[in-house]
């Protein structure tokens, strides 16, 4: 685990999926597909239309059905203020200023990301370690592939 230093307070996290307990582990795999495939910002929309239109010149419909409807869910997550990474990232919150965290229903994640907000955490920081738990996540998948896959 890591201790995190905010403005206001100290947060503790899981710096590694392995960490996590399995019901956790699978909240914040959902939240992390969430955000890649589906995202909630304007620049996923945009990323969404230009697949959209990729796969419409290509003639691909099934394709373009999917991005259409990967397209309006991220509108709607949107303007329903979700936030897939903030909801990934809280799944790896242990515990607030030493109290420990029970609650990781989407309610409980939405506590979780506006008591961090108050106490000073930034998109920045929450990039910062996703990214360090991605590429962890990344390379312990990519070496069990191989070694399952050598084992065949």
């Amino acid at each position: 685990m890591e201790e995190i230093k905010l403005d206001k307070g100290t947060v503790t996290i899981y710096k590694s999926i392995k960490e996590l307990p399995i019901r956790l582990s699978k909240e914040f795999q959902k939240h992390l597909l969430q955000d890649i495939g589906i995202g909630n910002t304007l620049q996923d929309i945009d990323d969404h239309l230009e697949k959209l239109f990729l796969h419409a010149q290509k003639s691909d419909f099934k394709s373009v059905l999917e991005e259409a409807k990967n397209m309006r869910f991220n509108m709607f997550s949107m303007l329903s203020e979700i936030d897939f990474k903030s909801s990934a990232f809280c799944c790896l919150v242990h515990s607030i200023n030493g109290e420990r965290i029970l609650d990781y229903s989407p309610e409980g994640l939405a506590r979780i990301a506006e008591k961090l907000s108050g106490m000073g955490l930034t998109g920045e920081l929450v990039e910062k370690h996703l990214d360090e738990v991605k590429k962890n996540l990344i390379q312990n998948e990519n070496y069990t592939f191989r070694n399952s896959s050598q084992k065949m």
